[in-house]
């Protein structure tokens, strides 16, 4: 579903990771991204996310089932300065995200961006954790 939101929008997708072996192939696109949209399984949405902290890649997760390590995710974000949303259901994850890419360009500006500015130096949309 949001894979083709995103293309029906015509936003470019660097890179869909569904497994290790994804991960190692397609690390290097992924920390060009703007925005990573976890959309996985509890048993991995932890691992996306950190490696997005890592990457230097904000991050949006729908996923549901890993909440009770919030607070270790969160810790996380913190010592890496990552970014994250996150909805407690996959509904309001679904919802958040279709609403953030509802919103005027301005703010969208920063996530369709093609120039290649080095990503210490763009603005981040996401508010800090």
């Amino acid at each position: 579903m949001v894979e083709q939101l995103l293309k029906d929008d015509h936003e470019e997708i660097v890179a869909i990771i569904d497994n290790d072996q994804d991960w190692q192939e397609q690390w290097e696109p992924f920390k060009g991204a703007d925005v990573a949209i976890d959309f996985s399984m509890p048993s991995v949405a932890v691992a996306n996310m950190l490696k997005a902290f890592q990457a230097g890649v904000p991050v949006v997760v729908g996923t549901t089932g890993w909440h009770e390590q919030l607070g270790y995710v969160t810790d996380c974000c913190r010592q890496l300065n990552g970014s994250l949303v996150h909805g407690s259901n996959f509904s309001i994850g679904a919802n958040l995200f279709m609403r953030i890419n509802s919103m005027p360009l301005p703010w969208r500006r920063c996530t369709t961006s093609t120039k290649k500015t080095p990503r210490a130096a763009r603005p981040s949309p996401w508010p800090k954790t």
